[in-house]
């Protein structure tokens, strides 16, 4: 079982209430480390990136239930144990998706379509 979460720039509309836009910031599964998406064009490539980027905005789960940010890096840090399956660097037949790690052994995954 897994979970994936999102990043929240703005509120929801005010009028219908549909949220707006959000980045996958990566997904939790059991049993393995958190992995992290990536986004190049917007310079969010490590676990700093993704810190400098969270700052005042809201994070929501895929069941669309916001996560303090206390609570969602707790559960980063508790997985984060370096034993997964994921190697440095690591291709997965798929020229498009790269998965590595950041200067702190964070996973990271270009690939943004996981769940």
């Amino acid at each position: 079982m897994g979970c994936n979460y999102y990043l929240q720039a703005q509120d929801p509309c005010p009028c219908c209430k549909r949220p707006y836009a959000q980045l996958h910031i990566g997904k939790q599964s059991s049993g393995w480390e958190f992995l992290f998406a990536t986004y190049p064009e917007a310079n969010i490539v490590s676990v700093a990136d993704w810190k400098r980027e969270m700052e005042g905005k809201t994070i929501i789960d895929e069941y669309g239930v916001e996560v303090s940010h206390e609570v969602f890096w707790e559960i980063v840090e508790l997985s984060h144990s370096g034993k997964s399956l994921a190697s440095n660097p690591q291709f997965h037949g798929d020229a498009h998706y790269y998965e590595y790690r950041d200067t702190e052994g964070y996973r990271m995954s270009s690939y943004h379509d996981f769940s």
